[in-house]
């Protein structure tokens, strides 16, 4: 079976771009008064509250087999508690535009593991072209300065090492959340979020006790629109992409989230457009079109192909 795009998935994919964008900016509020990690155990609290409360609004009920809750907890560890603290973490000790760039290998290690375990998400030359051009973009975008921060010692390179095993984490997410039984989007989101905020909120109370101490109304303020838009609907249009479009189509918001950052400040806060902005952003949508045009282009022609040889052997054995 080969994935097809539709443009309800191009908009889901920019839906999921805008609210996961915006998380930079409000979590830079959050934490001037709240510790990090109580940010991050505070946002998947009350993501889970939306979503259990959604469930049960829509008459879904979490599962109770065994089974489901181990696929749940490890989505969960992947996709939101240990990327969260690896990043908050490694944000702390590293520049900001070199974390995007090594987040930004997401897409390079998700086609790597769909190739592998995704039969509907084999490699072809035109998705790797895709995936490397679009990580030049992010690359020039944010700046190539950034690099120049890389570092062999000390905590910086731990800190380093602590972004890329996040990116690791997500893509690993991303690519095993499709091998899991058939499950109502809701329920798997809201089960996920679920655990993640326990695991989240005992973290949270073990490391920080006092994390809340000083919050302030400004940083409260956007630890709840944390919650309700990267957290709550960010995990719904996550899972919903995934079983649509699959999981190389939603590593393309890695590459996008940076160019929407820049627009956005581009658009609301006046900042001119340099030229490293419209050329990296240029090189990302160039990726994006020749790893989804010519790549599904590439898996149509090979599919019509093997049906040809299987129709052919058919006939001779006939």
């Amino acid at each position: 079976m080969t994935l097809k795009r539709s443009p309800g998935d191009w908009l889901l994919l920019a839906a999921l771009v805008a609210v996961w964008g915006s998380s930079f900016g409000l979590s830079r509020v959050a934490v001037v008064s709240i510790s990090p990690i109580w940010v991050v155990a505070l946002r998947l609290s009350l993501g889970a509250v939306i979503l259990c409360a959604l469930a049960l609004a829509r008459g879904q009920k979490l599962p109770r087999e065994a089974r489901a809750w181990g696929w749940f907890a490890w989505l969960a560890t992947t996709g939101n508690v240990l990327p969260f603290f690896l990043i908050t973490w490694g944000t702390v000790h590293i520049d900001s535009g070199l974390a995007g760039i090594l987040i930004g290998s997401v897409p390079i290690v998700v086609i790597l593991l769909g190739h592998f375990l995704l039969p509907d998400e084999p490699m072809n030359r035109f998705k790797t072209i895709g995936v490397a051009t679009g990580f030049a973009g992010v690359i020039v975008l944010i700046g190539p300065r950034a690099l120049t921060e890389l570092s062999g010692s000390g905590v910086t390179l731990l800190a380093e090492i602590a972004v890329l095993i996040a990116g690791f984490s997500y893509a690993t997410q991303a690519v095993t959340a499709r091998r899991m039984p058939p499950m109502g989007v809701v329920t798997r989101a809201a089960s996920v979020l679920l655990l993640s905020a326990v695991a989240a909120l005992i973290l949270a109370a073990t490391l920080a006790p006092h994390g809340l101490a000083d919050a302030t109304a400004s940083g409260l303020v956007a630890t709840v629109a944390l919650g309700l838009f990267p957290t709550a609907a960010g995990t719904l249009i996550l899972f919903r992409l995934l079983d649509r479009a699959g999981a190389g189509f939603v590593a393309n918001s890695n590459y996008l989230i940076p160019a929407w950052a820049l627009l956005a400040g581009m658009l609301f806060l006046g900042e001119k457009l340099a030229w490293n902005t419209a050329l990296g952003f240029a090189l990302i949508l160039a990726g994006i079109a020749v790893g989804e045009h010519l790549g599904a282009r590439s898996r149509a022609r090979q599919s019509r192909l093997a049906a040809r040889q299987e129709n052919g052997m058919e006939n001779r054995v006939l």
